[in-house]
């Protein structure tokens, strides 16, 4: 059977046990029901983590009664905490990216998800399932962000970048940021190479070099050189400029490309051996792929949601990714071929750019 087959079965099974489980949605019963009963949860700082504080933690926590405790750590130092507390995990859930899913999955120390206690789990598309291990709750794309007054039709190729008219007018990231592997990728596939022939990437990164004014990543210094014209455009995360773009700078994003585009999934994922109640943890994982959720977190941080489910309006879904096409549109990258190769690539997208 085709996998969304498979999910749409399990969708019937997930709503007979949800009204065992959680009681049925609205009644007493499922208000709550897990009053003074505690979660650990790591994830994210900064924007990213007060997103989610706000929009995920804090209304499960109004709705169920739970108390959640939150400790915070990007996804590499996740992947090194439950690595060190594989025998006696501190945490329940962890909020990561897919590329720690992977290999946490792999390592053993995650739990299997079960699906027939994650009502909401039908409607999220099956792209974003990571290998039976974490659920994508959120994807952040790495796309092209341009000021409109100098690119006055948004861009709908990567091949803007290499426009002769942009020299000394686009930002790049650097070699030690992990999205100059994406930009590497692109470069290839330009080209009439991919992922796994990366050859033709590095001519094309050197012909791109005389159009490189800045390579940074830092968004405050971006955003004001795209809103006093230096820059014309620059490969960033889009959402990174929400705050900018709401005060009137003069940056717009381009997210449908014709090449497609790079997300990374953020993922709610169950360690193995957790500390906490199993129906607590399961819970917590449904609220972050309920469409509402995801709603809230679409419009306070253009976060791309990953629930079917989730409408939202043309101001908020032009700066994400929100329909089938678009998700179809993600380009999957290998991250056992890229963790591999990365020391060689990085000297060479550094050497095509000196």
């Amino acid at each position: 059977m085709r996998r969304r087959s498979v999910l749409a079965g399990m969708g019937s099974l997930a709503a007979i046990g949800a009204a065992t489980r959680f009681g049925v949605p609205g009644s007493v019963a499922a208000q709550r029901r897990f009053e003074n009963e505690v979660l650990h949860a790591q994830f994210w700082a900064g924007p990213e983590g007060q997103t989610i504080q706000s929009h995920v933690v804090d209304p499960f926590i109004k709705k169920t009664g739970a108390k959640v405790v939150v400790t915070q750590g990007v996804t590499a130092l996740s992947l090194t905490k439950m690595r060190a507390e594989r025998a006696q995990p501190s945490n329940t859930i962890y909020l990561i990216d897919d590329f720690g899913v992977a290999p946490a999955g792999r390592e053993g120390l995650l739990e299997p998800l079960d699906l027939s206690v994650l009502p909401n789990a039908v409607d999220i598309d099956p792209q974003f399932f990571i290998e039976g291990k974490g659920i994508g709750f959120f994807t952040a794309i790495n796309s092209i962000v341009y000021n409109p007054n100098l690119v006055k039709a948004t861009p709908t190729s990567w091949k803007v970048l290499w426009d002769p008219q942009y020299k000394g007018k686009i930002a790049i990231p650097p070699a030690s940021h992990g999205s100059s592997f994406r930009l590497a990728v692109m470069a290839a596939m330009l080209n009439g190479g991919d992922q796994y022939n990366m050859e033709p990437a590095w001519d094309a990164l050197t012909r791109l070099k005389p159009n490189v004014a800045y390579m940074e990543t830092n968004t405050a210094v971006l955003a004001e050189l795209l809103r006093n014209g230096e820059l014309a455009l620059a490969f960033r995360l889009p959402y990174y400029f929400k705050e900018y773009i709401q005060k009137g700078y003069p940056i717009a994003v381009a997210v449908n490309l014709q090449e497609g585009v790079f997300a990374s999934v953020a993922c709610a994922a169950i360690a193995k051996n957790h500390p906490d109640k199993r129906e607590l943890a399961y819970a917590f994982v449904n609220e972050c792929l309920s469409a509402d959720a995801q709603t809230r977190m679409a419009h306070a941080q253009w976060f791309g949601p990953t629930n079917r489910k989730v409408k939202l309006p043309p101001e908020v879904a032009r700066n994400l990714l929100s329909t089938q096409s678009q998700w179809d549109s993600i380009i999957p990258l290998n991250l056992d071929n890229l963790t591999a190769r990365r020391e060689e690539w990085l000297q060479r997208y550094t050497r095509a750019l000196l």
